[in-house]
């Protein structure tokens, strides 16, 4: 039986408040500020909490569910990746104790909690073995493949992605005393960890970033004409996008002359950004087939905004 099912009402409404904090391994245990979390609640919660529980009941049920649902998430992820942890019965899991796994390796919990680098390189590892697209082979770069410059290397990785399910982004650069680019490096869009930030925030902001190591390095060439693969990562340690879905990446949208025309033209006539969304979906036969979303076409409408900011008087004055 799921053992959240025989928990009061104050402690499922607790346990839900811990499966929102996603910053793994910070166990809370500043008791202000876990009692003004649970302040914020509904006041019959608040009064339930007040009327069954203690001060330090309140706090140590807090912290002893975070770490309970935490474990499991990390017992979840371990399975996942062939890391079977093995609960010997009747112990109590906090921050300190020990877990074994599947090969008899004995792990503190903070170590479950924060993986080092090595446990990180080897789930890397296993995740680029399940996600290995499968494109045709003159879709693939190539070690010491050629390209006249950065943009056709760009152009080609970019393509290559569309057909695999991902997006791309320049992740670094490096140039010489004159600043001419010499090394460029291209990655997937979830490359790296997402940065947590210090700052208390109210908005939720989706997990983009997976630590998936798939990218493409090219650096100048020898003879100082054009530029060469030197490294290619094909894995990638997430699901990829489906090909109906790959045009909405970001590195794939794009709005053409004849859409931005359009648009402009609509827009002169007062018609407003979301309607003229809906008559680029008429006229391409589905929002599926436009190449990209609303936000880009008011991001469009911003910038063209931007463009002309100032310069009203002089644009007067050249039509009288």
């Amino acid at each position: 039986m799921n053992p959240q099912h025989s928990m009061p009402e104050h402690l499922r409404v607790m346990s839900a408040m811990i499966r929102d904090l996603r910053a793994v391994g910070n166990v809370l245990t500043d008791e202000q500020q876990i009692l003004a979390m649970l302040r914020s609640l509904p006041d019959k919660t608040w009064d339930h909490f007040k009327l069954t529980m203690t001060h330090n009941e309140i706090v140590k049920t807090f912290n002893d569910l975070k770490c309970h649902l935490e474990l499991e998430a990390e017992r979840q992820d371990a399975m996942r990746g062939n890391e079977v942890l093995v609960v010997e019965p009747g112990q109590r899991k906090t921050i300190g104790s020990k877990c074994k796994r599947q090969d008899g390796k004995t792990l503190d919990v903070i170590q479950l909690l924060s993986p080092s680098s090595s446990q990180l390189c080897e789930e890397s590892t296993n995740s680029c073995q399940l996600y290995t697209p499968q494109v045709k082979n003159e879709l693939i770069p190539r070690i010491n493949q050629q390209f006249r410059n950065l943009d056709d290397a760009y152009v080609f990785y970019n393509n290559y992605a569309f057909h695999v399910g991902f997006s791309v982004r320049i992740n670094s650069s490096k140039t010489d005393k004159n600043g001419e680019t010499i090394r460029k490096d291209y990655v997937c869009f979830k490359e790296r960890e997402r940065r947590i930030s210090k700052a208390t925030t109210t908005r939720r902001r989706g997990l983009t970033r997976e630590k998936c190591g798939a990218k493409l390095a090219v650096m100048r060439a020898r003879s100082g004409e054009g530029f060469v693969v030197s490294n290619f990562v094909e894995g990638h340690s997430h699901p990829l996008t489906t090909p109906r879905k790959a045009h909405l990446l970001k590195s794939h949208r794009r709005i053409s002359d004849a859409q931005k025309s359009l648009t402009q033209h609509l827009a002169a006539a007062n018609v407003p950004p979301h309607q003229q969304m809906s008559i680029l979906e008429l006229q391409v036969g589905g929002l599926e087939h436009v190449e990209f979303l609303p936000r880009d076409l008011y991001n469009k409408n911003r910038d063209e905004r931007n463009c002309v900011d100032g310069y009203g008087a002089d644009m007067l004055l050249q039509v009288f």
